[in-house]
């Protein structure tokens, strides 16, 4: 068996640069990267709260991931992506919800093709608002691209929250958790402290190259352990 496991998504189009952040209402623990290299594409965002309490979507995006989206820039009917240099199988998950209040005769309404058309959505509306995610069940390599078009019949460009990568891990690469002790007493160190970094979450040590800010642990043993703070 092989897992899946968080591996690269986007949101926050408006930086220029790659950086990541954890949010406290992901009950998920995701890495969420800041992402601006869509080409011909344009930022857009919300103060509003998107409806995550009444929303029955099992992936649970926060709403400040939500709260953010790219457009095509005014030239453009549609939002690309291209990555030819994959190095492992990957699932890929698409996220949206409606930030622009449309009048009742405007229409957004787009489809996502996938690797030249090995996957092709039905067309798309949003709901005001409303989060919609869209996992698709088929996995991709070497190779991962696709558009997001505009339909004939839509008034608006289409737009873009975030995306999901998730890769394939072997079986031989797999972690095991942080010993439990160990997990134990870090958590009440960090909660009579009141540390609140945001790194502070999820396991200690695993993955390695996530271990949280000021620990050292001993990652060569079966099971991780803390050794200083």
């Amino acid at each position: 068996m092989s897992r899946l496991q968080n591996f690269n998504v986007t949101i926050n189009f408006s930086r220029s640069y790659l950086w990541y952040k954890r949010y406290k209402d992901d009950v998920y623990d995701r890495l969420w990267y800041t992402y601006s290299e869509l080409p011909n594409s344009v930022p857009i965002n919300t103060s509003s709260v998107i409806d995550i309490q009444n929303n029955n979507d099992s992936y649970q995006i926060p709403s400040e991931v939500l709260r953010t989206a790219v457009q095509p820039s005014s030239a453009y009917h549609s939002l690309s992506y291209s990555n030819m240099n994959l190095t492992a199988k990957i699932y890929v998950c698409f996220h949206f919800a409606e930030i622009e209040k449309l009048t009742q005769r405007k229409k957004r309404e787009f489809i996502i093709n996938v690797n030249g058309g090995s996957y092709i959505s039905e067309p798309i509306t949003l709901d005001y608002l409303k989060p919609l995610s869209i996992c698709l069940n088929q996995i991709f390599e070497p190779q991962f691209s696709f558009v997001i078009n505009a339909t004939t019949g839509s008034d608006l460009p289409p737009i873009l929250n975030a995306f999901e990568l998730y890769t394939v891990i072997p079986q031989f690469d797999l972690h095991k958790p942080t010993n439990t002790r160990d997990v134990a007493a870090i958590m009440d160190i960090k909660q009579t402290s009141r540390i609140s970094r945001e790194d502070w979450q999820a396991d200690p040590c695993v993955p390695v190259e996530q271990t949280w800010s000021g620990l050292s642990c001993n990652s060569s043993d079966d099971t991780p352990m803390i050794i200083s703070l």
